[in-house]
């Protein structure tokens, strides 16, 4: 048979089970109250491809979430997010990336990598775009 990679993205965490909206494409949790990523729940990293974590309470995400691969949409809008983390580079199939009205004051380098990147809501944070963000040119939506 067919073995399936499937693994926690928090994997010491022991949040109590909660129930989501968790197909092996697209995960919702959206709208959960969540302060962190729980724990227990378990995703088909190599089918994944949508990933919604909006309008909760979240101020990061687990390097981990660079095994995603194939992720196609990341919405972690309307959280407390503070930073992104390296890792999120590694998300080489990401075509949008929607992380307004968080509390962003800076971006990872690595967001460079993401060369599928088209979409990419960055309003509503703290930084100002001094850097150089030479690669924002693929963008088709900013």
């Amino acid at each position: 048979g067919s073995s399936k990679r499937v693994s926690p993205l928090y994997p010491e965490d022991d949040t109590p089970k909660l129930q989501f909206d968790v197909t092996p494409t697209t995960a919702n949790l959206s709208f959960r109250r969540l302060d962190g990523f729980p724990g227990t729940l378990r995703f088909d990293e190599r089918r994944l491809a949508h990933l919604y974590l909006n309008d909760n309470n979240l101020v990061s995400l687990p390097e981990s979430i660079g095994r995603l691969r194939s992720l196609w949409q990341l919405f972690v809008h309307n959280n407390q997010l503070r930073t992104l983390p390296l890792a999120v580079g590694q998300l080489r199939s990401l075509w949008e990336l929607d992380v307004h009205n968080n509390q962003l004051t800076s971006l990872p380098k690595a967001l460079g990598k993401l060369t599928s990147l088209r979409r990419l809501d960055l309003s509503g944070n703290l930084f100002s775009l001094t850097s150089s963000l030479d690669w924002l040119d693929r963008l088709r939506r900013l």
